[in-house]
C-alpha cells in the first residue's frame, strides 16, 4: 500500500499513455502502401478486350499472362467478394467482419486447409503453380492501383491463398 501511495502518479502516467496510443491506433490507422506490387504486372504480355456487353476477351502469350489478366478483369468486376474469400480461406473473416464469421474462420481450422495447402502445393505441376501465382499477381496488382478498395491486411495473396480459398469451396 505504502508503494501505490508514492508511485500512483507513475501508474497514471502509463495508463495515460497506453489509452493515448489505444486511441491513435483506433482513430488514425496507418494506411498500407501497396504501390511496391505494382511490379507484379511487370513482364506480362497480355491484354483484354470488353464486348459490347462487357464480356472480357483475355489474350495473353502464355496461359499464366491470361491468369493474371483474369484476375485483374474478375477485380474490377467484384473486388469485394474475392476478398472475402481470401480472409475466409486464411480463417481471418473476423478479423474484419466480427464475432458472427468466426465459424467460417473455425472451420479452416477444423478442416485443416492449410495444412492439406503447404503439404500438396509443391506437388502440383509448375505450370498449375505459374496460373495460380499470376492470379494472385493480377489480384494484387489490382490492390495497389485500388488501394482503396483494398481490405486491410490482406495484401500481398500468392499462390496458396488463391489454392486454400478453393479447397475450403
Amino acid at each position: 500500500m505504502i508503494w501505490l501511495k508514492h508511485h500512483w502518479k507513475h501508474i497514471l502516467l502509463v495508463l495515460g499513455a497506453l489509452v493515448a496510443v489505444t486511441a491513435v491506433i483506433i482513430f488514425f490507422p496507418v494506411e498500407e502502401d501497396l504501390s511496391p506490387l505494382r511490379t507484379r504486372a511487370a513482364g506480362r504480355d497480355v491484354y483484354i478486350l470488353r464486348d459490347t456487353y462487357g464480356v472480357p476477351h483475355i489474350f495473353g502469350k502464355t496461359d499464366a499472362d491470361a491468369s493474371y489478366r483474369l484476375a485483374y478483369a474478375h477485380a474490377e468486376e467484384d473486388f469485394l467478394t474475392i476478398q472475402q474469400v481470401l480472409l475466409a480461406a486464411r480463417g481471418r473473416l473476423a478479423t474484419v467482419y466480427g464475432v458472427d464469421s468466426a465459424p467460417i474462420d473455425c472451420s479452416v481450422q477444423f478442416l485443416r486447409i492449410w495444412d492439406v495447402v503447404y503439404a500438396n502445393y509443391d506437388t502440383l505441376s509448375p505450370d498449375t503453380r505459374a496460373l495460380v501465382e499470376a492470379y494472385a499477381d493480377g489480384l494484387n496488382v489490382y490492390a495497389a492501383y485500388h488501394p482503396d478498395k483494398a481490405l486491410p491486411g490482406l495484401f500481398p495473396v500468392n499462390g496458396k491463398d488463391i489454392v486454400a480459398a478453393s479447397v475450403q469451396k
